[in-house]
């Protein structure tokens, strides 16, 4: 396998994206048309893409077009630059030619697509590079083989990754068991390195159970060429555990210089002197608590945040702990209108002692969210066809008044199922673009449930002026990327 100079993201996956055509001249020829056709296209860096992956030859390219920063190597530098050549994002490759610039000004951040999946049955294996539509059968059977409510899946995905697929593809298979409900796992990255594959899956152990099942979870990660000369594939378990913590968030004005500041306090005298500015007699007598015997068992974590408006409101997720470091989850919650106001906001998070002695970098992880939810309710009842959902706004709704209307948005999230033992929750809500989106969750029992109908009304009250200034009403993710993708690195 090609050993790479630098340490880069490379993208493994060709977009769908009809890419122009571009010509850029050298006298020794077209730096970046590897095919030697007077263009420079997406061909081009189809072309480059098999050769760093050792699919093909120095005499399949132009070498010397291929080599784009004219450092005697071709790889995914090269690759990176030819991309934002031919996307637009620079006219010409003369500033990087021989460049000895930083590493990081050159690397293109793109990121590959992976699938999941629920299947019954494990193989003795929890990664395998496949290559053919019968190596996947195997792996994760075929539609016939199940009887339960994932089967569907199944069927989807050995069709999706058909033989045609593997002409010119491979897929990295990732096969994990979840012995516990308060566990999850999720693909983080890719790394290859001296034909070495390794996926690493990050596991987030909750202090409460996050599903009512355990599972057998397949990931499947398509990639765009032959991964033929991999000698090894194998998982690296990233473990990033919930810890026991209480807080207390307070709305004041603190000694700090800077915000958002986050420090460990070791004694009371330290967290006097941050608060010493604090005018409110509540306040300190919620401080009476922290005493120099208190930190003796406990460790207090302070967070100062300075908001642009009195509005914007927060709420604790929760504290985690990855190898020596701690990170603060913190919910940040902005209205639709709010007021021009500043504000100030003090955070103290008591967590245990042998997690501060053992933390070397506490981080904050603030979730945006958007206050677009009043209030909510949710019921059984009603009737319908088989398992389906819905989401739509109404005007009117038995004990509610028009006023209320007036005053405030309403939108209902139906939800019918074929079979008993299931439920729902709400998320949140979030405005895309002109789409109000709502968030729910599903919850399957692990068993076939009766064959009896279950119908589920989410009842949302929202604020009625964010969701007049939408068109769209839509059930989806709170979060920006609705696609689930992970980087890959070669070496």
């Amino acid at each position: 396998m090609l050993k790479l100079s630098k340490k880069v993201m490379f993208n493994l996956v060709l977009t769908s994206v009809i890419l122009g055509t571009f010509a850029y001249g050298h006298a020794t020829g077209i730096t970046g048309d590897l095919n030697s056709d007077g263009i420079i296209d997406s061909t081009d860096a189809a072309l480059m893409q098999r050769y760093i992956l050792g699919n093909s030859d120095k005499e399949d390219i132009n070498i010397e077009n291929a080599d784009i920063n004219g450092d005697g190597n071709v790889s995914s530098i090269d690759y990176s630059l030819l991309k934002r050549y031919i996307l637009g994002v620079i006219d010409n490759f003369d500033e990087y030619n021989e460049s000895e610039e930083d590493e990081s000004n050159t690397e293109d951040e793109i990121m590959i697509n992976y699938d999941s999946l629920y299947v019954q049955n494990l193989p003795d294996y929890p990664v395998k590079i496949v290559n053919t539509n019968s190596e996947l059968v195997e792996a994760i059977g075929s539609y016939d083989q199940y009887s339960f409510r994932g089967a569907p899946d199944i069927g989807l995905y050995v069709n999706r990754y058909s033989d045609e697929f593997f002409e010119d593809n491979s897929l990295i298979y990732v096969a994990q068991e979840k012995n516990s409900t308060y566990e999850q796992d999720t693909p983080k990255s890719i790394e290859i390195r001296d034909e070495i594959c390794t996926v690493n899956i990050h596991r987030f152990k909750s202090k409460s159970s996050l599903s009512s099942r355990t599972d057998h979870k397949v990931f499947l990660l398509p990639i765009s060429g032959k991964l033929n000369n991999i000698s090894e594939a194998k998982l690296n378990i990233i473990t990033e555990e919930e810890v026991e913590s209480s807080h207390e968030l307070f709305k004041t004005q603190t000694a700090v210089d800077e915000y958002p500041t986050i420090q460990n306090i070791n004694t009371n005298a330290e967290l006097l002197e941050l608060f010493k500015e604090n005018k409110s007699e509540d306040i300190n007598e919620a401080l009476d608590k922290y005493t120099d015997a208190y930190f003796e068992n406990n460790g207090l974590i302070f967070i100062a945040l300075e908001e642009t408006s009195g509005s914007i409101w927060h709420e604790m997720d929760k504290v985690t702990f990855k190898n020596d470091e701690c990170i603060v989850n913190l919910k940040r919650f902005t209205p639709f209108k709010g007021t021009t106001d500043m504000a100030h906001w003090a955070l103290l998070v008591t967590v245990p002692k042998g997690i501060a002695d053992e933390t070397q970098e506490i981080n904050l992880n603030i979730i945006e969210r958007q206050d677009l939810i009043k209030d909510y309710e949710i019921s059984m009842g009603g009737s319908g066809g088989s398992y389906s959902s819905n989401i739509e706004r109404i005007y009117s709704r038995l004990g509610y008044t028009d006023e209320f209307f007036e005053e405030n948005g309403m939108i209902v999230v139906s939800y019918q199922f074929g079979e008993g033992g299931n439920s729902v929750g709400l998320n949140g809500a979030a405005i895309k673009g002109d789409s109000f989106v709502i968030s729910t969750s599903v919850n399957n029992p692990s068993f076939v449930g009766p064959p009896v109908m279950e119908y589920f009304y989410i009842y949302i009250t929202v604020d009625k002026d964010a969701l007049d200034s939408t068109s769209n009403l839509m059930l989806g993710p709170l979060d920006d990327k609705n696609i689930r993708e992970i980087p890959l690195f070669i070496e």
